[in-house]
């Protein structure tokens, strides 16, 4: 009877310290990650809840990849309009020099042939590349949008009419860039204002090149006015960054509450297991420590 309770006992002892072991080693792990959640089975339903946190986080985290991109983007848009604008001043300026009296047939030639260079400028300001795609091709984006006829008389589109668009939040969507047709060939036709000015500064035709000042004028309103509304399309992402870093601030937070361990408590915790892991073994060295009796 005496030794079926001793090693009644003696099982009770293993028992106990695998227990206070494992527990010891847990708190050990969480001083170690930090986090009170190493595993599922740890909480199960504060596991679940950070589960949810982590999976809305990594769908913000994709949005705010695609707003870096835009912005980047953009930006690069921005400064091909501010280029653009350079572009325009001289052409007027050389326009402006033309209707004057005392420029002659042969200055006015040459003239010409410095319009004609500010018009390749232009197309391939139109042909810029950001990140491997023209930015000025609308949807279709890895298409070359503009080429100049052979006779230099007409600039050809060849993107798409839709702007490219991208998903900046789960109900936003953004035109990431604007589409040529609408920048330089709607409301005005930017390549064949710059054309007809070198044509008639070639005519030696002072009185056409002064009939296409007024042209020119709308075409650098145009652009202005584009580039003012790219600006708006950047202020909304721009908003939408800063909505969505603020929410992955709090997604952290409260991944954080669910996760992670209070450290100056989990010390506490481990100091007292390891206390009474100590005492356990100690105790279980007693019990198990054979003596003549326990084989007779």
């Amino acid at each position: 009877m005496t030794r079926v309770a001793n090693i009644s006992l003696s099982r009770n002892v293993l028992l106990a310290n695998q227990r206070n072991l494992g527990h010891t080693a847990d708190l050990q792990k969480q001083l170690a990650t930090g986090k009170r959640i190493n595993q599922m089975s740890d909480d199960p339903i504060s596991g679940r809840r950070a589960l949810v946190f982590k999976v809305q986080r990594f769908e913000l985290e994709r949005y705010q990849e695609n707003i870096a991109k835009t912005l980047t983007f953009q930006e690069t848009t921005d400064s091909v309009f501010s280029r653009m604008g350079e572009v325009v001043d001289e052409a007027k300026g050389l326009a402006l020099r033309g209707v004057n009296a005392s420029e002659d047939a042969a200055s006015r030639a040459t003239m010409a042939r410095s319009i004609d260079g500010l018009l390749d400028r232009m197309v391939d300001l139109g042909n810029t590349v950001h990140d491997g795609r023209f930015i000025f091709s609308g949807a279709a984006v890895l298409d070359k949008p503009f080429a100049l006829n052979n006779d230099r008389s007409a600039v050809a589109y060849a993107g798409d009419l839709d702007d490219f668009q991208v998903s900046i939040s789960q109900t936003t969507r953004v035109s990431v860039n604007l589409n040529g047709h609408s920048l330089f060939k709607s409301e005005v036709d930017v390549f064949a204002t710059f054309a007809r000015i070198r044509d008639a500064l070639d005519d030696n035709d002072p009185e056409g090149v002064e009939e296409l000042l007024d042209e020119l004028d709308r075409v650098q309103n145009h652009i202005s006015g584009k580039q003012g509304e790219l600006g708006s399309r950047m202020q909304r992402v721009e908003l939408t960054r800063t909505q969505i870093d603020n929410a992955l601030v709090n997604l952290s937070e409260l991944i954080s509450n669910e996760e992670d361990a209070d450290l100056a408590e989990t010390i506490s915790k481990l100091q007292v297991a390891e206390t009474t892991l100590e005492a356990g073994l100690n105790a279980g060295a007693r019990v198990l420590r054979p003596t003549l009796l326990d084989f007779i």
